[in-house]
């Protein structure tokens, strides 16, 4: 699990909540053989950004 507790865009996301799509699409991109998923969403109301990392089971 990869936590951010001082997210970068935070105040963008308050406005423009889809950046955070795009962070996860970037992990997504930089970890090809990994599935990444959300856990926890700042914009949720939740005190930090979660997301699960887990590796391919096919190498």
């Amino acid at each position: 699990i990869l936590t951010e507790y001082n997210c970068a865009i935070s105040n963008v996301a308050e406005s423009y909540p889809s950046v955070c799509g795009h962070e996860l699409e970037m992990f997504a991109a930089v970890l090809p053989d990994c599935t990444v998923e959300r856990t926890h969403w700042l914009n949720n109301g939740e005190h930090q950004c979660g997301y699960l990392i887990k590796g391919s089971v096919n190498k």
